[in-house]
């Protein structure tokens, strides 16, 4: 496929993102734990979409994808 090398890393931010986050859930005792938990679900997501995004061909389900990547991008600052 075309759009592989743009794909893999987004979905490896993914993967990373989700790993923290979960790490982060372990340590629910920290006080800063619970916000970064958050926050890195939501950035993992912005990526999951971004690379669905990327790899849609049909016109119509790439502007779907692109304006569903707008739900974590607007629930990010009340996790700061």
């Amino acid at each position: 496929m075309l759009y592989i090398p743009f794909i893999l890393p987004l979905v490896l931010v993914f993967l990373i993102n989700i790993a923290l986050a979960l790490y982060a859930q372990r340590l629910r005792n920290v006080p800063a734990a619970q916000p970064f938990s958050w926050l890195m679900i939501l950035t993992g997501f912005y990526a999951l979409l971004s690379a669905f995004a990327v790899s849609t061909f049909v016109l119509d389900l790439r502007v779907f994808w692109y304006l569903l990547i707008f739900i974590p991008v607007t629930l990010v600052p009340p996790t700061l």
